[in-house]
C-alpha cells in the first residue's frame, strides 16, 4: 500500500474562562463525550478538552477540528467505553 497523504500533527489555542491559562491542545488531547442540560434536558454531543489547572470542561467548536482528529475522539470514546462527561451542565456553554 502506498501513502498519498499524511496527516500532519494539528495544533489549536486556547484560553480558559475559568482560570485564563493559555493552553494549546493537540489531536491527541481532544474528546468526545455526551452533556445536556439540566434546564432542557437536551442531550448533546460535544468534542471537548479538560483544562490541566482547573479541570474545566472547554468546548472546541467541531468546525476547527480537522476530521482525523474527530475521529480519533469518537474512536477513543468507542473503546473506553466510558464517558467522564456524563455530568450535568446548567447554564450557557463557551465555545473556543
Amino acid at each position: 500500500m502506498k501513502i498519498v497523504k499524511k496527516n500532519e500533527p494539528w495544533e489549536l489555542e486556547i484560553t480558559c474562562k475559568n482560570c485564563e491559562t493559555t493552553l494549546v491542545i493537540e489531536n491527541n488531547d481532544i474528546r468526545y463525550g455526551d452533556f445536556y442540560s439540566g434546564l432542557d434536558a437536551l442531550q448533546s454531543w460535544d468534542y471537548y478538552v479538560r483544562c490541566p489547572v482547573c479541570d474545566n470542561f472547554l468546548f472546541i467548536n467541531k468546525g476547527k477540528i480537522p476530521n482525523f482528529v474527530k475521529f480519533q475522539a469518537r474512536t477513543l470514546y468507542d473503546k473506553e467505553g466510558k464517558n467522564e462527561s456524563n455530568k450535568k451542565w446548567f447554564g450557557p456553554r463557551e465555545v473556543g
